[in-house]
């Protein structure tokens, strides 16, 4: 016969045991021994899983034990040790041994490494490097590299490509986001426009202990998720596209897609774009727990998060674009948008260009909701002399899609304070938009032409224009002088780079003096002038 005491003591035990299955259903663990050909144990060897910053170290025994959540369906475990190969193995969670004994192999040619000195092309080749692997966003210009001399840097005379591998595991500190990115390269190629490369990484938590920079770095982690694939696949997988801002379109015709100016609208009564949604790219395998994109066409996605005006032939959706190539028809990944299986997936333009720069760890847990942002659509030009009657606005240009001029009181004001120089005109970027790229937002310039050479890696910056000095010459320095919070910056390599060490984020204003104020900044201003503030 049970007693109240003996009632509740069963109700204590069964609700203790099903606290202990759901503790143990939300992580499994991954043990094991690492050692040398003579089945020496080796201490603090790294062990991590690829792409996450889940890694430990092993013991003075060569143990080690890696917690990983129940939702790492498919995972590579590396293992990397300075003087041994580097040993990568691929798991599910139902693959994985209860012990995992693994042996590492003595690399004899690290004992001699004879490096190359810089030649004179070095700068240039690591300029491309740099962009390629980080990415040109607002966040790259906050990495550092460590230990960069294990980088190993090459340009392929032929093909016209950067090459680069390392000799070693390097690190790149993002300030930005707070993470030591601990990187082994295996292969990278890129031609200042195009890059790939394979590499094993794990991400350290490295935020700042300063609390107002620990917040700016969380939440530039929230704002470059945004702008990612993962995003895209995360709400794919909880079926909430709409809301998360995005439109995708199943691409019939590539083949007259991106030739010029053309609008989505036009793309779709030709039949080129099908307008899709996440019941026919998505599935849920119930079974495997796995998340499934799949389509037997290209895919174009529109971010809505994210303007872009650079580049963008879409003149009625100035939004960043990527378009999706699935050559085996699927692609596998997590429920927080991270690719397991990628299956030759293939990411184009805005994802096909983002580094490591905006990464984060595949077990980055995101946030239940993203805080609401209000998007505006327009890009507002504030006119200090001349009337708006005088603009002559070209209603089919792309360039002026989507724009509205008004008036500036407080500019007005603002240069009687400071009458060194009064703009022809300016813009204030919203916030969205000063997640752009530098370089991007300066083409946002009505006749400032920014292009990058693909040889170099580097940027050129003119105008263009009817005026006698504006227009581009390339037996002189056309580049425009840089009025950086009201200092002062002439000739191409000055004023490029401080351009690079900007922070789009701080930027308050962005405006440029074209026509006859020119002469308040003498020779130096000749060719115009980009005026930049910043908070």
């Amino acid at each position: 016969m049970y007693t109240f005491k003996g009632f509740y003591l069963n109700i204590f035990f069964i609700l203790l045991l099903a606290f202990k299955v759901q503790g143990q259903s939300s992580a499994f663990k991954i043990t094991g021994k690492i050692v040398d050909e003579k089945n020496i144990p080796l201490e603090y060897v790294t062990v991590y899983i690829n792409s996450s910053s889940i890694f430990t170290h092993t013991d003075s025994l060569g143990g080690y034990v890696l917690m990983l959540p129940s939702s790492k369906v498919d995972f590579e475990l590396v293992v990397s040790m300075v003087g041994f190969n580097i040993q990568k193995l691929k798991f599910t969670k139902n693959s994985v041994p209860e012990f995992l004994t693994i042996k590492l192999i003595n690399n004899q040619l690290n004992e001699l490494v004879v490096r190359a000195k810089h030649d004179k092309y070095w700068y240039k080749k690591w300029q491309i490097f740099r962009n390629g692997l980080l990415g040109e966003n607002q966040y790259s210009r906050q990495c550092a590299f460590e230990n960069d001399e294990n980088i190993n840097l090459s340009f392929d005379y032929h093909e016209k490509i950067v090459l680069a591998n390392s000799t070693n595991t390097f690190i790149i500190l993002n300030n930005a986001l707070g993470y030591k990115i601990h990187v082994d390269l295996h292969e990278f190629s890129s031609d200042g426009n195009k890059t790939s490369y394979s590499a094993l990484k794990y991400f350290e938590e490295n935020l700042s202990k300063d609390e107002n920079k620990r917040k700016t770095q969380l939440k530039n982690r929230q704002n470059a998720f945004k702008g990612t694939q993962s995003y895209f696949l995360h709400s794919l997988a909880n079926r909430n596209l709409k809301e998360a801002n995005f439109e995708v379109f199943k691409v019939k015709n590539i083949a007259d897609i991106f030739l010029g100016s053309t609008t989505v609208r036009q793309l779709i009564e030709d039949g080129n774009l099908i307008k899709t949604n996440d019941s026919t790219i998505y599935k849920y395998d119930s079974v495997n727990d796995r998340h499934i994109l799949f389509s037997n066409l290209p895919l174009l996605v529109f971010n809505k998060n994210v303007y872009s005006y650079y580049k963008n032939p879409f003149s009625d959706y100035s939004f960043a674009f990527s378009k999706i190539e699935l050559p085996n028809y699927y692609a596998v990944f997590s429920e927080n948008g991270f690719i397991s299986i990628p299956n030759g997936i293939f990411f184009h333009y805005t994802w096909g260009s983002s580094g490591l720069a905006s990464a984060l760890p595949e077990n980055y847990e995101v946030p239940s909701k993203f805080p609401v942002e209000k998007i505006e659509p327009t890009i507002k030009l504030y006119f200090e002399q001349g009337s708006i009657d005088s603009l002559k606005v070209n209603p089919s240009s792309s360039a002026n899609q989507n724009t509205s001029f008004t008036k500036s009181d407080d500019q007005l004001k603002d240069n009687k304070k400071n009458n060194f120089v009064r703009p022809d005109f300016s813009f204030k970027p919203t916030e969205l938009e000063k997640g752009q790229d530098i370089f991007t937002l300066l083409n946002r310039l009505p006749g400032l032409k920014v292009a990058l050479d693909m040889e170099s890696g580097e940027y050129n910056i003119w105008f263009s224009g009817s005026n006698t000095n504006l227009g581009q010459n390339t037996a002189q320095d056309n580049t425009p002088a840089l009025l950086y919070n009201n200092r002062l910056f002439s000739g191409r390599k000055d004023v490029i780079y401080v351009l690079e060490f900007i922070e789009t984020n701080r930027i308050t204003e962005i405006g440029l003096v074209k026509y006859g104020n020119s002469a308040m900044m003498g020779a130096r201003g000749g060719t115009g002038t980009i005026i930049i503030k910043t908070e």
